[in-house]
């Protein structure tokens, strides 16, 4: 039986389909995307080992209330699913949202069967990096400035406090293993900050260009990542 539900709660909105009796799987899309168009993951139609939460956007609705935490908000929604999860999780995230799977993988080590983090938006980080050059490039090309003005603050202390989050979780040494995959070849720089992300990590390299979308909205993309979550699916039935 596949069942198909949308949520949505304070913070997040995601979908959940698949077997509600397969093995779990939680797909976080990148919160900091600029891309207009949500991913439609293939494994809706190959449910039937999978049941899979879908974390498609952060709600930035909330973010002109000076009292609200969207952080706090968005880590909170995404532990109580992995704290509701009757059996360990698959993580699969992209871009920033490897930093929110980094975290579940910190703070709820025995949830976790696995973590597949996507490009990792802090291992491609450049060295002359800067969080307000880097959040005003992101919120020019997400929002409309004049019609999103009372919230330019609140969106701004947002992305600074991401961005700082970020910092501590990667330099953090973790005790996990992880299968970090670039899209393109990355350099030295991003290879050296990826073995701090834990032990025995795995690198894939993709030979391919996804500059005009998402990776995880690349069918092709989605087929291998059908494919190392059947190997995980053998792994978890055997052990």
């Amino acid at each position: 039986m596949t069942l198909y539900k949308i949520h949505f709660q304070s913070s997040i909105l995601y979908d959940t389909y698949g077997n509600p009796f397969g093995v779990p799987v939680l797909l976080i899309e990148d919160v900091f995307s600029t891309f207009q168009n949500e991913t439609d993951f293939l494994m809706k139609s190959q449910n039937r080992k999978f049941q899979v939460t879908h974390i498609k956007k952060i709600n930035f609705n909330n973010v002109d209330s000076a009292e609200y935490s969207l952080l706090d908000s968005t880590l909170k929604s995404l532990e109580e699913i992995i704290i509701g999860s009757a059996s360990k999780i698959i993580i699969i995230s992209e871009g920033f949202s490897c930093t929110l799977a980094l975290h579940l993988s910190m703070t709820h080590p025995s949830k976790i069967n696995s973590s597949y983090l996507i490009n990792p938006e802090f291992c491609l980080r450049k060295n002359d990096y800067n969080p307000a050059f880097a959040f005003w490039d992101w919120y020019s090309k997400k929002f409309e400035f004049l019609p999103n003005l009372a919230k330019f603050p609140f969106l701004l202390d947002f992305y600074l406090k991401f961005s700082n989050f970020s910092e501590r979780i990667y330099n953090h040494e973790q005790d996990f293993s992880n299968h970090i995959i670039f899209s393109a070849r990355p350099t030295e720089s991003n290879v050296e900050k990826s073995r701090f992300l834990g032990k025995k990590n795995t690198i894939s390299i993709l030979d391919q260009n996804f500059e005009s979308t998402t990776i995880l909205n690349s069918p092709v993309f989605q087929k291998l990542m059908i494919w190392f979550l059947e190997k995980d699916h053998l792994q978890i039935t055997d052990t």
